[in-house]
């Protein structure tokens, strides 16, 4: 499972935004410059714990999307991260894509093993079709 993300030779971007690392092996800018763009990983088992209601990025990548009302909005695409909250990006059918605010009045529930997250409908969430 993928953690982070090496973009710099003195940074590393992934769950925490500001985490140092250092590995005993790379002794110098130039051998650090070279993991640019590699990948951490960890095994799945090895991941912390998060809270009821927390959830990894690749748990909630591929979920489908059902209004409350049942309503399949679409799939899961990617996850935004933003300075409030995380944006999900939803593929619905001909291409179209809707964004959805990963707040409490917006996602009412997830539910992992269903492989399905339930939204409320909010003005503005979804174009009128034509």
């Amino acid at each position: 499972m993928a953690i982070a993300e090496i973009v710099r030779p003195h940074g590393v971007y992934g769950a925490v935004k500001a985490r140092i690392l250092q590995f005993e092996e790379i002794r110098s800018r130039d051998g650090a410059e070279a993991l640019r763009g590699a990948f951490l990983e960890i095994d799945a088992n090895a991941r912390r714990r998060l809270p009821a209601g927390s959830f990894y990025i690749h748990e909630i990548a591929g979920l489908e999307v059902v209004s409350l009302a049942g309503e399949l909005l679409g799939t899961i695409k990617e996850v935004l991260k933003t300075g409030a909250n995380d944006v999900y990006v939803v593929n619905r059918e001909k291409g179209k894509e809707i964004l959805i605010p990963a707040t409490r009045e917006v996602v009412r529930s997830v539910d992992l093993e269903a492989g399905r997250m339930t939204v409320a409908m909010i003005p503005g969430l979804v174009e009128e079709e034509e």
